[in-house]
Order: C-alpha cells, then sequence, then structure tokens
C-alpha cells in the first residue's frame, strides 16, 4: 500500500471518518454483551436482596426460637427449685427472676412465708372400718377435761 497524499478537505474528511467507523466497530464489538451483564447484573442485586431479606427473616426467627427455649428453662429451673423447696405447685410461677441464684433467693424467701406443707393424711387402710359417725361435741368437751 503506498502512500498517497491527501490534496482536499473531502479526501481528509473520509480518511477520518473511516478511521471513526473502524473504532466505532471495534468499540462496538468489545462492548457488544453490555446489555446482557446489564440484565444479569440487575437479576443478581434482586436475589441479592431476597437472600438478604431471607437471612433477615431467619435471624429473626432463631432469635424468637431462643427466646422461647430461655423461657422453657427458666420454667423449668422454677419448676426444680420450688421442689427442692417445697412451694406448692400452684404458687411456682409466682418465683421471680431468670437466673438459678435469683430463682432460688426468692422461692427461699416465699417458703418462709408459706410455711412448711403439712403432709397429707395417711391413706385409711382396707381393712378396718372407718368410723362414719359425726363428732359428738359433748365428747370432744369431756376429752379436753381429762
Amino acid at each position: 500500500m503506498a502512500f498517497n497524499p491527501i490534496n482536499t478537505q473531502e479526501e481528509l474528511d473520509q480518511i477520518i471518518q473511516q478511521r471513526i467507523e473502524r473504532e466505532r466497530k471495534t468499540i462496538m464489538a468489545q462492548y457488544a454483551d453490555y446489555d446482557a451483564l446489564k440484565t444479569q447484573v440487575t437479576d443478581l442485586t434482586q436475589k441479592l436482596k431476597d437472600e438478604q431479606t431471607k437471612h433477615t427473616d431467619t435471624v429473626k426467627q432463631i432469635a424468637d426460637l431462643q427466646d422461647k427455649v430461655h423461657g422453657y428453662e427458666v420454667e423449668a429451673l422454677k419448676t426444680s427449685i420450688g421442689n427442692e423447696t417445697g412451694i406448692p405447685f400452684a404458687l411456682r410461677g409466682r418465683l421471680q427472676g431468670t437466673t438459678e441464684e435469683e430463682i432460688r433467693a426468692d422461692a427461699e424467701t416465699l417458703a418462709e412465708l408459706i410455711g412448711k406443707p403439712t403432709p397429707p393424711a395417711p391413706a385409711p387402710k382396707l381393712n378396718e372400718p372407718v368410723d362414719t359417725t359425726p363428732p359428738d361435741p359433748f365428747r370432744e368437751m369431756a376429752k379436753k377435761f381429762i
């Protein structure tokens, strides 16, 4: 290819136009997949947001379940300490505290206030006859004088 000198402005414009077209084609070929990549980025961004939402929900569920487990553990501890200190089952819900030391201190205080429970009456023996006569007040009074 021999060098041809440029003699007119039209020739220069034509050469420059050819050079611009060649560069344009090179750049278009280089960025041909731009729209596909842009769509892919949009899709991945949406997936990331969805996964972050799922993650947040999962973390919240885990925290809720841990709170439930902690509540069950505290209730089991209250029941255990209530058994040890002799607090009636109906009053165990009144025990306060979240640690074993706090619950134990409250149970001991409550046990002192309500006193020791009376043992249940012995079961009647099946072979012995049961006295079903009503108590006589005069007899009771006489027993007191003796």
